[in-house]
């Protein structure tokens, strides 16, 4: 939602896409633009516009021509001193899509800065789109079928693109984060318990933990959203994290009283909590504030790179059990672990979100 003045003074809000019922935007293509300026005359090959805004922007080879090349050649245009996402509509493009029919990749638009690219050594960001089973999307039929549907497309950048505010650097989730993501909110959503979420090292876990917390935070049935570390430092790290992608999204809890009084307060800021496991045992077990008050618990997400092994955990699950006559949804308890070390059997055994 934003607010515009008018000249009376009177406010006027407005939205350009609607992100929560993304479904019921208006959606246009158009093929073979032209953007011709003093200094350059591009021709972009497919434009998708959401409400009137050209969000998307889809460049096509042949088959004998890499998609590289196709990246390489929207590099060029966004250096040319006239291009038209400095000074035109275009400026609100969120995506490109690159193919030549049988090669399809994906990635954001961002400012120069953050948009290196050589088409012999790749550092932009580039991604495939996968199905649930992580085989790959490339032909350009079965993803347009799948990723550049109107209500699929539309989710996508609603819901699965961040901007990191710190350094104004948009990103877009790969196609297993936005499946753990939708994992999550699934269980929540349908009472089914605790779960994991496995993710490799290096994977992006702190990304899909800080996306699943955005959507749980905006729910109002949901009291709380607690991210619970095993160590201080990762404590340390993922407040961090967070705040990079949202400025000042979370804070320091310096001592139990502090983390106690976030637990009861009613303020939105504070309904994404990052703590360690142990400072949160001796809020539960040492406040005789926190337990009749924290009933009301709805999403616990414990993030860690290796299991967690301690009394204090195995209290929290006992704490967090329901408890007869109470009003209360029993939390959730999401252990993100690292598949480092891990025998091919044992992932095996733990693929299924």
């Amino acid at each position: 939602m934003n607010t515009f003045t008018r000249e009376d003074g009177t406010p006027l809000q407005y939205t350009l896409v609607n992100i929560k019922e993304w479904c019921k935007n208006e959606f246009e293509v158009v093929n073979q633009l032209r953007m011709n300026t003093d200094s350059s005359h591009h021709r972009y090959d497919v434009i998708l516009l959401i409400n009137g805004l050209p969000l998307v922007q889809i460049e096509l080879k042949t088959l004998e021509v890499r998609p590289q090349k196709a990246m390489q050649q929207i590099v060029d245009y966004k250096n040319d001193p006239g291009n038209g996402y400095n000074n035109s509509l275009l400026c609100f493009v969120q995506l490109f899509i690159v193919s030549n029919q049988k090669s399809t990749y994906y990635f954001t638009n961002n400012q120069n800065q953050h948009f290196n690219f050589n088409a012999e050594e790749q550092f932009l960001p580039v991604y495939k789109y996968a199905n649930e089973d992580n085989t790959k999307v490339d032909d350009l039929g079965e993803f347009a079928d799948k990723f550049l549907s109107k209500c699929s497309l539309a989710q996508m950048i609603s819901r699965y693109m961040v901007l990191v505010a710190t350094e104004q650097r948009l990103l877009v989730m790969r196609p297993y984060q936005i499946y753990a993501v939708k994992a999550i909110v699934d269980c929540i959503h349908q009472n089914r318990g605790n779960g994991y979420i496995w993710h490799t090292t290096g994977s992006g876990k702190t990304l899909t933990s800080f996306k699943a917390s955005t959507l749980l935070k905006d729910n109002p049935d949901i009291h709380k959203c607690l991210f619970v570390v095993d160590r201080k430092d990762l404590d340390r790290q993922t407040r961090d994290e967070f705040n990079k992608f949202q400025k000042d999204c979370v804070e320091e809890n310096t001592n139990t009283g502090t983390l106690v009084e976030r637990l009861l307060s009613e303020d939105y800021a504070n309904k994404v909590i990052v703590t360690t496991i142990q400072k949160l045992g001796l809020a539960l077990s040492e406040n005789p504030r926190t337990s009749p008050r924290l009933l009301n618990l709805e999403g616990l997400v414990n993030v860690s790179r290796k299991p967690v092994r301690c009394p204090k955990f195995t209290k929290l699950q006992k704490f967090s059990k329901r408890k007869p006559g109470s009003p209360c949804l029993t939390p959730r308890l999401l252990n993100f672990k690292s598949l480092v070390n891990v025998s091919p059997e044992a992932r095996a055994l733990h693929h299924v979100y």
